[in-house]
């Protein structure tokens, strides 16, 4: 199975979402559809054994809509042949439609929206035997959306001229003429969708308006051409309808792309160009160009080409735009850094490694727009009422005809027809259409920009009903990684020389308890060498043994000591601590204690108290023993612990939870957490560095900033609480507006213009989530 983010043009309401995923859905191969309305953009999984690109885009052509196509071009190397069996294993690339040779050599390919990019063609022609290098790239995703703009504004122009003309005192023959150009030019663009709609079966927005357009425009036609007096004419009117709602759709399609401005950004994050190092000198080279393990010059200002490390230079790095980190991040030789953050301060000369569709930023895209497509359950409930919307708007309309015509002005037909025309002209399925899509679209815009990854709908909305939240311990509310926390000297031993003691014996040893020491010495004594240490043995589970200046050491637990003849009852005074113990001795006497533990995140304990202040039961859940974990528990200030938990034992204790009726959100790793991340309701894994596999999660902080976790839920609340605002506010406007038009209280224009507003009064209101972000700020 395959899946692709596909994008699709003329999607023009929501009834086109649902008629093309029933038509998509059909399609032999085909498992799952899921359309954004918003985006115009498709993800799918397909069989290749049993569909193609080109089979579904055929489906797509036959149904009305189009599949834009990309071109990249190629250049070869000079003197290079290009054999049709190399065309015909480049046109086997993932995403290629098809390819041609130029007089001047350069290959251009033709490709799917599929998100294939020049990286992966100069890839296909390698293993086919051909070096190439990128050439200019046609048709991407921002020119796509700016023609489809440009041309709405075109047809809005047109129209709005045709009807300045109608306003005039005109002779009918000459109003009869200007009308018809109208109805046959700029209405074009509803008479295409409603004959869609129609070829499917299927009824939308584009059917109420072809309907209203053309009942008035015929009446005034058939009026214009036979009457001779005492006649009213409603081309200007019809006008005015189309003008505004051809307005009110270039409006939509603005607010549409501020919707989407957040993927534009990100994907404008990586620079074009890269200086790269190319037989001693660095060279300014196109980013499509950079390899494996080259080596790239940042200097400070610039944003990084790629993801890699940082094999020379010391930096601060900006990486907020992709991790919502508001601070800049120290960077050093062996650290790694994010293709498309900003080198604030330094040079650095980094290796590359994630490249293309592997790099973080290019899978930060592709997460966001899988939760775009996904539907939230909330968003099913407006796909079901906008299905028989547009039936019952027009039977209303039917019975508004007859209503008038046979019993509240028998034989009026100016009257009927034009309260009929209001009727279908004050409708609006699109409002209902939007009401949850465009904010679950900015919501998971907005979330990727504050460091929060939705891989769909379904845990957006979710994460709002959540009660109870689950805590992995280490490596989400510790750190991860062992470090000094306790240092106790016996009988007046010095404090500094019981440290130099043990971290020169634990110099010989990998463990982490080990590193932990050696990091501590080195930080807290000054130019902190070790000292050689001879005969070194490790006994696992107890410690280690060796000869430091002629003396034995001794550094480990109480068996340890025991173990090798130390007496220990002195230490009976000692009640053994939560964090491990490594007891030293020397020549048989005890000198002291140095204690070592995964410490609690300094933002962990702010976290559980915003948390608990939210109404949200708190849990630790930790393979830890008894002592540790009510330890960091404590400190944490969590009251709800279960300790000795197995992985699959933290999935069945989510499951009793559950079972108590409780909504269950786990905080994990990602890893030894699959199980509970997976049975829970929401589930949220720490990532870290590059690492964004959100398979087993619904939700991703790539950062692992815990103080993020709170924001899930916040933002979750948000965006659902103006969801319910959008479709109440579309129910409650078709509600009053429809009947009103029915009573023969609104004139046309008014009916187009109010029709307008509350589709855009819905996509204004949902992009009043991006502010989400700010406020945060502004509270902080």
């Amino acid at each position: 199975m395959t899946d692709v983010s596909l994008k699709i043009l003329d999607i023009e309401c929501a009834a086109c979402v649902s008629r093309l995923e029933r038509i998509l859905s059909r399609l032999p191969g085909i498992s799952d559809v899921r359309i954004n309305f918003t985006a115009s953009n498709a993800v799918m999984t397909y069989d290749e054994t049993q569909t193609d690109l080109a089979a579904i885009s055929a489906q797509i052509q036959k149904a009305g809509f189009r599949v834009p196509i990309e071109e990249q071009d190629l250049l070869p190397q000079e003197n290079t042949t290009v054999s049709e069996e190399i065309l015909t294993a480049i046109r086997s690339g993932r995403g290629v439609k098809d390819i041609s040779v130029g007089q001047d050599g350069v290959l251009t390919v033709f490709l799917w929206p599929v998100g294939t990019d020049a990286r992966d063609l100069v890839q296909v022609c390698a293993d086919a035997g051909l070096a190439v290098t990128p050439g200019e790239a046609r048709g991407g995703e921002e020119d796509q959306a700016l023609e489809k703009q440009m041309g709405l504004l075109k047809t809005l122009v047109e129209s709005a001229a045709l009807t300045s003309l109608l306003m005039l005192e005109l002779h009918p023959k000459a109003q009869f003429v200007i009308g018809t150009a109208l109805q046959f030019g700029p209405a074009r663009h509803f008479y295409k969708g409603a004959l869609r709609d129609l070829r499917n079966r299927s009824f939308g927005m584009d059917t109420l308006l072809s309907l209203s357009s053309s009942l008035i425009y015929l009446y005034s036609s058939h009026t214009a051409l036979t009457r001779k007096q005492n006649f009213t004419l409603y081309f200007g009117s019809d006008g005015v309808l189309l003008s505004l709602i051809l307005f009110g759709k270039y409006m939509e399609q603005v607010a549409a792309g501020e919707a989407n401005s957040a993927i534009r950004k990100l994907l404008h994050l990586q620079p074009k160009t890269a200086m790269v190092l190319v037989d001693g000198n660095y060279v300014e080279t196109p980013v499509e160009r950079i390899r494996q393990k080259d080596l790239v010059l940042v200097r400070s200002g610039e944003r990084i080409p790629v993801d890699g490390m940082v094999v020379e230079g010391n930096g601060a790095v900006d990486e907020s735009m992709l991790t919502g980190e508001s601070l800049p991040v120290d960077i050093q030789p062996g650290d790694r850094v994010i293709g498309g953050s900003l080198c604030r301060s330094g040079v650095l000369t980094v290796e590359a490694e994630g490249l293309g569709k592997d790099s973080f930023l290019q899978q930060i895209v592709a997460a966001v727009r899988r939760a775009q497509c996904e539907k939230a359950p909330v968003e099913k409930y407006a796909d079901r009422v906008a299905g028989w919307f547009v039936p019952a708007v027009i039977g209303t309309a039917a019975s508004t005809f007859l209503l008038w015509y046979k019993v509240l002005r028998p034989g009026d037909l100016e009257k009927a027809l034009l309260a009929c025309c209001d009727v279908l002209s004050v409708a609006c399925p699109c409002a209902l259409g939007l009401a949850t899509p465009t904010a679950l679209m900015v919501s998971s815009s907005t979330a990727a920009e504050n460091g929060i990854l939705f891989s769909s709908g379904r845990f957006l909305e979710n994460a709002c009903l959540t009660d109870t939240v689950l805590f992995d311990k280490t490596g989400t509310l510790t750190k991860g990684t062992p470090e000094v926390t306790g240092v106790t000297a016996l009988d007046g031993f010095p404090e500094d020389t019981l440290i130099r003691l043990c971290a020169s014996a634990e110099a010989l040893s990998d463990h982490p308890v080990a590193k932990a020491v050696a990091e501590y010495a080195a930080s807290h004594l000054a130019d902190f060498l070790p000292e050689p240490a001879e005969h070194f043995e490790t006994f696992p589970g107890l410690g280690i043994r060796c000869e430091i200046a002629g003396q034995t050491v001794l550094c480990g637990n109480r068996a340890l000591l025991r173990q090798n003849g130390v007496l220990i009852a002195p230490l009976n005074d000692f009640p053994p601590a939560s964090a491990t113990e490594i007891w030293v001795a020397a020549e048989g006497r005890i000198l002291g204690r140095i204690e070592v533990a995964d410490a609690l995140k300094p933002e962990a304990r702010e976290v559980v108290r915003r948390l608990q202040q939210a109404g949200k039961e708190v849990w630790l859940v930790t393979g830890d023993n008894e002592s540790t974990a009510r330890s960091i528990a404590s400190e944490a200030g969590i009251e709800q612990v279960a300790w000795n938990v197995l992985p699959t034992e933290k999935a069945a204790l989510i499951r009793r939870l559950k079972a108590d009726g409780k909504t269950i959100c786990m905080v994990g790793d990602g890893i030894n957490d699959t199980p509970a991340l997976a049975d829970a309701d929401c589930s949220i894994a720490m990532g870290s560095g590059s690492d964004i596999a959100i398979e087993s999660a619904g939700i991703l902080l790539p950062s692992g900033d815990l103080k993020k976790v709170p924001d899930v839920f916040t933002l979750s609340a948000e965006t659902m609480k103006t969801v319910h605002q959008n479709l109440r506010w579309a129910l409650f406007y078709n509600g009053i507006s429809i009947p009103v038009a029915a009573a023969g209280l609104l004139h046309p224009s008014v009916c187009a213009a109010s029709m307008s507003l509350s589709s855009i009064g819905v996509l204004l209101h949902s992009l009043q989530l991006q502010k989400f972000g700010k406020k945060k700020e502004r509270k902080t």
